[in-house]
């Protein structure tokens, strides 16, 4: 554990044992006010946890890219050794409306702008074959929206939620809460799966791969490698067109 990891643990914690301590000497003032405005102290709680995680999602934390459920992922066969890969997918890692970092497995990518990219993460794993480099694609959504379906749950169904709100809070969080749900809803439903489709499976990576015999179905994701060239996908029928054809195949040495 790195110095800086270790007085971020002890600040944590020093910060955990005294609210434990002010709570345990005046519970029962913060017991009335927890009780009256809970549903703020959620909202709160889940923002912060919002923000943390757009924070880990611009700054590519490995862990975070690499951690949490998956919306898709594909496996894709190259004839390369995984440090021609990489040097392939380098120059191209930030272009256009893309960003991305190289990690020790492989690469962390997302597009640019996190309103309009609704903030999914794409990881690409590199693992050495017999063939040549497996690249492993996958794609992420954010962990905090669910949350909020959580917490308009709790709001909405707890048979005690008259006696736990002012008026204030019942007319003026309630709905926040339930906004907040139908777009966390709406992001998993609608927005992940359209933003997958948009992000076309990194065409610009894979079209500086097209050199070393990296075809995929742009309809399935069905991987082409070693098919013949009129990429033709076998599992629906779709004629894929080629990202790069004056490249020329490289196998590995």
């Amino acid at each position: 554990m790195t110095r800086r990891n270790l007085v971020a643990l002890l600040l944590i914690g020093a910060i955990v044992a005294g609210t434990v301590f002010l709570i345990a000497t005046h519970w029962g003032y913060y017991f009335r006010v927890l009780v009256g405005l809970w549903p703020l102290l959620v909202g709160f709680l889940v923002t912060l946890a919002a923000l943390l995680e757009v924070v880990w999602w611009l700054r590519f934390d490995r862990w975070y890219y690499q951690s949490g459920p998956t919306v898709r992922c594909e496996q894709w066969q190259t004839s390369g050794t995984t440090d021609q890969i990489r040097e392939a997918i380098r120059p191209v890692l930030n272009a256009n409306s893309w960003a991305g970092r190289e990690s020790p497995e492989g690469f962390l990518i997302r597009r640019r702008g996190f309103w309009k990219r609704y903030g999914s993460r794409v990881c690409l794993r590199l693992e050495d074959m017999d063939q040549g480099t497996l690249i492993t694609y996958e794609v992420r959504p954010l962990w905090t929206l669910p949350l909020w379906i959580i917490a308009a749950a709790a709001l909405f169904f707890s048979p005690f939620r008259v006696f736990f709100f002012t008026p204030a809070t019942s007319w003026i969080v309630a709905p926040c809460f339930v906004l907040l749900a139908v777009y966390a809803v709406a992001y998993y439903v609608w927005l992940i799966p359209y933003e997958t489709k948009r992000m076309a499976r990194v065409k610009h990576i894979r079209r500086a791969l097209a050199g070393y015999r990296l075809s995929v179905c742009e309809k399935c994701g069905y991987d082409l490698f070693g098919h013949s060239e009129k990429h033709i996908c076998p599992e629906c029928g779709t004629q894929c067109e080629s990202l790069n054809p004056q490249s020329p195949i490289v196998n590995r040495q």
